[in-house]
């Protein structure tokens, strides 16, 4: 029997690294198997990175992580403008 390598976020997570260095990234999943859609939902809510997919048949954008989520979950154009140390904070300054 073929042995099967799982993908998950810590195979991506380097690469990921290296783009958000130097552009802006928005993470597409549109041709992606199921393992690595997941793995790339989990890196685009750790490091809250816009997440769209592509309805290949009516060229139709799905925002899974859009921007609007990424504001709330940073809470900017609420009340509350205080800054607080989220957690991907600390893994952005290795």
């Amino acid at each position: 029997m073929e042995s099967v390598e799982v993908f998950s976020a810590d195979r991506v997570e380097p690469v990921l690294w290296t783009l958000l260095r130097e552009y802006i990234v928005i993470m597409v999943c549109t041709s992606a198997t199921k393992p690595a859609t997941i793995a790339y939902y989990e890196l685009a809510q750790n490091y809250l990175i816009p997440l769209i997919y592509i309805y290949e048949k009516t060229t139709s954008l799905k925002w899974l992580v859009s921007k609007e989520t990424i504001k709330k979950k940073l809470r900017i154009g609420s009340e509350s403008r205080k800054w607080r140390t989220l957690p991907f904070f600390k893994r952005c300054t290795r």
